[in-house]
């Protein structure tokens, strides 16, 4: 597993939209994928309020080698169904760990084109049943 880790290697770019001059700045770095993935979730719920209000700074997980950088679509409606449903809840946490978990493995399975279809899916689950069956049969 150690192997493994050591080629997953990752950025986590800051993106000002309010200062469009201002170059992308990597902000943070580390390794592993359910690192990388647990630090994109909790600076980008920082961007959003549960009433959709979207401040201007987005961010992207750059990862090392042939891998695209990974991203939300700044019009896309995961941020917001990921925010709203976490809101309130006292698991919070502990799901978007989970979140960051579910990711990093499809990312290792299936590769990034997964990480994108299973989140989609995970807010499909969110808008149709209060606990989504993709946290709840790999919860721990």
């Amino acid at each position: 597993m150690d192997h493994a880790r050591t080629h997953e290697l990752w950025h986590l770019v800051y993106i000002d939209l309010f200062d469009r001059e201002t170059p992308p700045l990597v902000q943070k770095s580390g390794v592993g994928f359910e690192s990388g993935f647990l630090e994109f979730w909790d600076q980008m719920l920082a961007t959003i309020e549960v009433s959709g209000t979207r401040y201007p700074s987005d961010y992207r997980l750059s990862f090392a080698g042939d891998v695209a950088d990974y991203s939300l679509a700044r019009g896309g409606v995961e941020l917001l169904a990921v925010k709203q449903f976490l809101s309130g809840r006292d698991d919070a946490l502990q799901l978007e760990r989970q979140i960051a978990k579910s990711q990093a493995s499809e990312m290792r399975t299936h590769g990034q084109s997964a990480v994108a279809q299973w989140l989609t899916t995970l807010c499909e689950q969110i808008a149709e049943q209060p606990e989504p069956d993709l946290l709840k049969s790999s919860n721990p």
